[in-house]
Protein backbone atom coordinates (compact mmCIF):
# COMPACT_ATOMS: atom_id res chain seq x y z
CA UNK A 1 0.00 0.00 0.00
CA UNK A 2 1.30 3.42 -1.35
CA UNK A 3 -0.87 5.82 1.06
CA UNK A 4 -0.08 10.07 0.59
CA UNK A 5 -1.52 10.98 3.80
CA UNK A 6 -2.55 14.40 4.38
CA UNK A 7 -1.28 15.74 7.70
CA UNK A 8 -3.38 17.82 9.66
CA UNK A 9 -1.48 20.81 11.41
CA UNK A 10 0.28 19.90 14.16
CA UNK A 11 3.50 20.84 16.47
CA UNK A 12 6.25 20.77 13.86
CA UNK A 13 3.58 20.29 11.13
CA UNK A 14 2.00 23.13 8.26
CA UNK A 15 -1.00 22.39 6.51
CA UNK A 16 1.64 22.61 3.55
CA UNK A 17 2.67 19.00 4.05
CA UNK A 18 1.96 16.00 2.02
CA UNK A 19 3.86 12.76 3.07
CA UNK A 20 4.21 9.65 1.50
CA UNK A 21 3.36 6.47 3.66
CA UNK A 22 4.65 3.11 2.65
CA UNK A 23 3.82 0.11 4.13
CA UNK A 24 5.69 -3.24 3.66
CA UNK A 25 3.97 -6.83 2.84
CA UNK A 26 6.26 -7.73 6.03
CA UNK A 27 8.27 -7.13 9.20
CA UNK A 28 10.85 -9.04 7.27
CA UNK A 29 14.49 -7.37 6.32
CA UNK A 30 13.60 -8.38 2.78
CA UNK A 31 10.21 -6.55 2.51
CA UNK A 32 11.90 -3.31 4.88
CA UNK A 33 14.27 -2.83 2.13
CA UNK A 34 11.86 -3.22 -0.70
CA UNK A 35 9.55 -0.75 1.29
CA UNK A 36 13.18 1.95 1.04
CA UNK A 37 13.49 0.96 -2.75
CA UNK A 38 10.12 1.72 -3.13
CA UNK A 39 10.27 4.41 -1.12
CA UNK A 40 13.12 6.06 -2.74
CA UNK A 41 11.59 5.70 -6.46
CA UNK A 42 8.23 6.98 -5.73
CA UNK A 43 10.16 10.11 -4.47
CA UNK A 44 12.75 10.40 -7.33
CA UNK A 45 9.55 10.05 -9.86
CA UNK A 46 7.30 12.59 -8.07
CA UNK A 47 10.37 15.45 -7.61
CA UNK A 48 8.75 18.85 -8.45
CA UNK A 49 5.02 17.79 -9.08
CA UNK A 50 3.67 20.25 -6.56
CA UNK A 51 6.35 23.01 -6.81
CA UNK A 52 3.90 25.22 -8.78
CA UNK A 53 0.76 24.27 -6.64
CA UNK A 54 -1.30 26.97 -5.34
CA UNK A 55 -2.73 25.38 -1.97
CA UNK A 56 -4.01 22.31 -0.83
CA UNK A 57 -7.03 22.26 -3.29
CA UNK A 58 -4.82 22.27 -6.38
CA UNK A 59 -1.94 19.84 -4.49
CA UNK A 60 -4.91 17.29 -3.97
CA UNK A 61 -5.69 17.21 -7.45
CA UNK A 62 -2.65 16.87 -8.75
CA UNK A 63 -1.86 14.21 -6.85
CA UNK A 64 -4.86 12.25 -7.77
CA UNK A 65 -3.67 12.98 -10.89
CA UNK A 66 -0.54 11.22 -10.74
CA UNK A 67 -1.55 8.33 -8.40
CA UNK A 68 -1.61 5.93 -11.70
CA UNK A 69 1.93 7.10 -12.55
CA UNK A 70 3.26 6.60 -8.47
CA UNK A 71 1.15 3.25 -8.55
CA UNK A 72 2.91 2.43 -11.61
CA UNK A 73 6.92 3.53 -10.27
CA UNK A 74 5.61 1.50 -7.32
CA UNK A 75 4.82 -1.92 -8.43
CA UNK A 76 7.68 -1.67 -11.06
CA UNK A 77 10.05 -1.21 -8.54
CA UNK A 78 8.60 -4.06 -6.34
CA UNK A 79 8.50 -6.20 -9.98
CA UNK A 80 12.41 -5.41 -11.02
CA UNK A 81 13.45 -6.57 -7.30
CA UNK A 82 11.95 -10.44 -8.13
CA UNK A 83 8.08 -9.85 -5.87
CA UNK A 84 5.27 -10.31 -7.12
CA UNK A 85 3.29 -8.17 -4.23
CA UNK A 86 0.60 -6.03 -5.65
CA UNK A 87 0.79 -2.04 -5.00
CA UNK A 88 -2.27 -0.13 -4.25
CA UNK A 89 -1.41 3.78 -4.14
CA UNK A 90 -4.81 6.18 -2.52
CA UNK A 91 -4.78 9.11 -0.86
CA UNK A 92 -6.01 9.11 2.80
CA UNK A 93 -6.15 11.53 5.66
CA UNK A 94 -3.85 10.42 8.43
CA UNK A 95 -3.44 12.23 12.02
Amino acid sequence: LLCLPLVDSSEDLTNDVLRVHILANSDSAADQRLKLQVRDAVTAAAAGWLDDAEGEGEALQKMERYLPELQEVAQQTVYDEGYSYPVTATLCRMH
